[in-house]
């Protein structure tokens, strides 16, 4: 299913500027605000203020997307009651972490950051999905029972 927005001039062009300055064409960023988050990790970029908590599933040398087990949700509203698969692999300058079981991604000019937004993103769409609980398709009940078994207020 294929859906077409219209965007005021002025949006557009916001929209736009700001995937450029992060690598993504505007079809792709304008979705990822539209479904996601526009909010980006809280540390600068390429540094972190939180130790990693990941363990990768395949050794490094033998993979261009990696498969990771995150432990640690990086959030103050949330904590996991299990580990959170997610994959990062490179685009250009920017690395990207992506949860399997959601199709939600977050990226950063560093892995940490990437999994940083990433978690940022998730604890957006898990809250999205609680307030449309009752208008939500097939596939979003799927994401939101999915959020619901991971993930627990502290």
């Amino acid at each position: 299913m294929a859906i077409t927005l219209e965007l005021p001039q002025d949006l557009e062009s916001q929209l736009a500027a700001e995937g450029a300055h992060l690598g993504m064409a505007l079809p792709q960023y304008a979705a990822h605000v539209l479904l996601g988050s526009r909010r980006l990790p809280e540390t600068a970029p390429g540094t972190s203020g939180r130790s990693a908590d990941v363990t990768p599933l395949e050794p490094a040398e033998t993979r261009e997307r990696r498969i990771l087990r995150i432990r640690n949700f990086r959030s103050d509203q949330y904590r996991l009651l299990d580990d959170l698969i997610v994959t990062l692999h490179r685009e250009g300058d920017h690395y990207v972490a992506t949860s399997y079981d959601t199709g939600q991604y977050g990226y950063g000019l560093c892995e940490e950051d990437a999994i940083e937004h990433l978690c940022v993103v998730l604890e957006d769409y898990y809250e999205i999905l609680q307030e449309e609980r009752d208008n939500l398709g097939h596939q979003l009940q799927g994401h939101l029972r999915f959020l619901e078994s991971i993930l627990t207020r502290p």
